[in-house]
């Protein structure tokens, strides 16, 4: 093999590539689910609710992730929703966790809600998931969302 070709060879097995960590992003995509529990009634205005996000491994292998530190709040109410809350921060990782196959993680969390109407929401939470391998510097992300609905009153 000319010498300019091995040493190409050797860079590409020494430094991840693009394709490399879009198939692990990819895959990781794949094998997971968010959940979001809420409490069942909330009351109108402005104020916060604890709810308890969860990441299930959908997967027949176990994984490795990040759920980074932004995060979307929608209240959608007969299909006209809007955000309530952006809260957007420099990707990178907020809490790791390794989860077997078929199991899952969850913590709590408050989210500010300003509900606007009274009746039933579907409301929607959205996080940033990363593969640990590409985090720091940067974090290349995929979000995933989960909805459960509320009641207003």
């Amino acid at each position: 093999m000319p010498r300019h070709l091995a040493l190409l060879a050797s860079i590409a097995l020494a430094s991840p590539g693009c394709a490399w960590l879009d198939s692990r992003l990819h895959r990781l995509e794949h094998s997971v689910r968010l959940t979001v529990a809420a409490p069942a009634r909330i009351r109108t205005g402005g104020t916060a609710i604890r709810v308890t996000l969860g990441v299930e491994n959908i997967s027949s292998q176990s994984v490795d992730l990040c759920i980074g530190l932004a995060r979307t709040v929608t209240m959608d109410v007969d299909g006209h929703g809007g955000m309530l809350m952006s809260d957007v921060h420099p990707e990178r990782c907020g809490r790791r966790f390794q989860i077997g196959a078929g199991a899952a993680a969850t913590w709590d969390e408050p989210l500010d809600v300003a509900a606007p109407v009274v009746g039933r929401h579907a409301l929607t939470v959205a996080v940033p998931i990363a593969d640990p391998l590409t985090c720091p510097p940067a974090c290349a992300t995929h979000i995933i969302e989960a909805r459960t609905l509320v009641i207003v009153d």
